[in-house]
């Protein structure tokens, strides 16, 4: 069946900025349906910055370093609002949660990933990166752009991620300032009915580039529930007649 915006059962943009904190309780507004799955694609801190129980890790980007994840609960039990990702020491973040409907895989929905950064300031656009192959068709991609600007905050200065290349559509997109200056985080996504290769480059906005102006993003690519292939009977062969008594 194929997966659309419709699979959506809810979903909601946080952020914490400003001095940071030592976790991040990622919240839905609704409590969840039993069975379903919970995406989470979240920038945090430069470290593992764990993960609650019964959840999954899907990537993190860039590797080294990585300050974008993707975490996920499939199957969930039902019932829930709230999940809390807690670090050693205080970080901002921003993240995005979706709670999927059971035409997401409920199981193992995982397809492929990617990711890439850049830095300076003659920076145009950025791309995810290509992903690998799906194995399955009926997909969704979420893909999560990130811009820094390590220098003191300046609310006056002008900065935005899209529009999209490849079908995406930007699903939200956050500003917010640091301990170091400022960070700018857009979620989009693309669906699609074959299997192949994902990949997005979202145009920069940003009239006043500057050499501390660091880009990383991040693509994670999950499939829907397979529709169950029954086998066509079988079909005897008549046995021949045997000789006439």
């Amino acid at each position: 069946m194929p997966l659309s915006a419709a699979n959506v059962v809810q979903a909601k943009t946080g952020a914490i900025g400003g001095s940071g904190a030592v976790s991040a309780n990622v919240t839905l507004d609704s409590p969840t349906l039993a069975g379903g799955t919970v995406t989470v694609e979240m920038y945090g801190p430069s470290v593992w910055p764990g993960m609650p129980d019964g959840w999954e890790f899907d990537g993190a980007k860039p590797a080294a370093g990585a300050i974008l994840w993707a975490f996920r609960q499939s199957g969930g039990p039902g019932g829930e609002t709230s999940w809390t990702w807690t670090n050693i020491s205080a970080n901002t973040w921003a993240w995005r949660v979706t709670e999927w409907d059971q035409g997401l895989d409920p199981v193992s929905p995982f397809e492929v990933n990617a990711g890439n950064q850049a830095a300076g300031n003659a920076v145009a656009s950025l791309s995810t990166g290509t992903t690998p192959a799906t194995n399955r068709a009926e997909v969704v991609a979420l893909a999560m752009h990130y811009w820094a600007y390590t220098a003191a905050a300046d609310p006056s200065r002008v900065f935005g991620w899209g529009p999209y290349t490849n079908g995406f559509v930007e699903r939200d997109e956050v500003r917010l300032n640091n301990a170091t200056g400022e960070v700018g985080v857009a979620w989009s996504w693309a669906f699609a009915s074959s299997a192949g290769t994902f990949e997005t480059t979202a145009t920069v906005t940003n009239p006043a580039p500057s050499g501390n102006d660091t880009y990383y993003a991040m693509l994670v690519v999950y499939a829907a529930t397979q529709p169950v292939v029954v086998p066509a009977p079988t079909t005897l062969a008549t046995p021949p007649a045997g000789p006439v008594v």
